[in-house]
């Protein structure tokens, strides 16, 4: 076998452990206390248990009466703690039962102490605090700079947010190992002939 034809094969051969990673896109519309919270929450395909680096996207508008803010990838923040946020493939479940579980989204960025949208796993940040019975986990809303006394739940059980479609997110090397190996093909056949 030719050199070509050896190198187009192990390019052939690379491109079979190429795969496509799937983002995933999961709507919330979520009533919390006084205000709402709609819009998209979009992972990157990752199931069970989720980390901050695994949500990849997202566009929250909160809204508290005729107040609203919003929330979006580019110009605020997230982050998960603990186990509390996890993923199937068709749905996203934050589990209020969770103890020291934590997922924020902020503006302009965590800490701020400004705009944010928050489900609270038991003993975290607000029960610590005394904003509510610490045997309940909190989902809260705050719009503007801080507040003591945000817009507040109480829930219990989980928030279960599905999910419409997957998005094909194709690996970065893949077209070009595709492009590679085709020529190489191409290169060898015409050596050939």
């Amino acid at each position: 076998m030719t050199r070509i034809g050896m190198t187009a094969l192990a390019l052939l051969g690379a491109m079979s452990f190429a795969t496509a990673a799937n983002a995933t896109i999961f709507h919330l519309n979520r009533s919390v206390g006084g205000g709402t919270v709609v819009g998209t929450i979009t992972t990157n395909g990752t199931t069970g248990p989720l980390a901050t680096a695994d949500i990849i996207d997202w566009d929250l508008v909160l809204s508290a009466g005729i107040d609203f803010a919003v929330l979006e990838s580019g110009s605020s923040s997230v982050l998960i703690v603990g186990n509390g946020l996890t993923a199937t493939v068709d749905t996203l479940t934050f589990n209020f039962a969770s103890t020291s579980s934590y997922v924020l989204f902020q503006s302009p960025n965590i800490g701020s102490g400004e705009t944010w949208y928050s489900m609270e796993g038991i003993g975290f940040y607000a029960t610590a605090l005394g904003m509510l019975n610490a045997s309940l986990g909190v989902e809260s809303v705050l719009l503007g700079t801080y507040d003591p006394n945000p817009v507040l739940s109480g829930p219990s059980g989980v928030a279960t947010f599905t999910s419409s479609q997957d998005i094909a997110m194709p690996e970065p090397a893949t077209l070009s190992l595709l492009g590679f190996g085709l020529a190489g093909l191409g290169l060898a056949r015409r050596r050939k002939s």
